[in-house]
């Protein structure tokens, strides 16, 4: 298994099926997204406003980073 590629989270959605399907988030994903984060918000007078809900996967980013 490559670096990175194992699971760090999994979501369910419905889709536009209506039948629940999982999706497997990487660690490389996170880590890549959370990277260019750090790069775009590179100035400690920026803040970035916590606006999600800890449950919603988007807040893995605003919690992380």
């Amino acid at each position: 298994m490559k670096a990175g590629a194992s699971v760090a989270y999994q979501m369910y959605t419905s889709g536009t099926t209506g039948e629940p399907k999982a999706v497997q988030i990487s660690h490389r994903s996170l880590s890549c997204r959370l990277e260019w984060m750090a790069d775009t918000f590179q100035e400690y007078t920026q803040v970035i406003l916590q606006k999600t809900r800890n449950t919603f996967d988007v807040s893995n980013w605003e919690l992380l980073l």
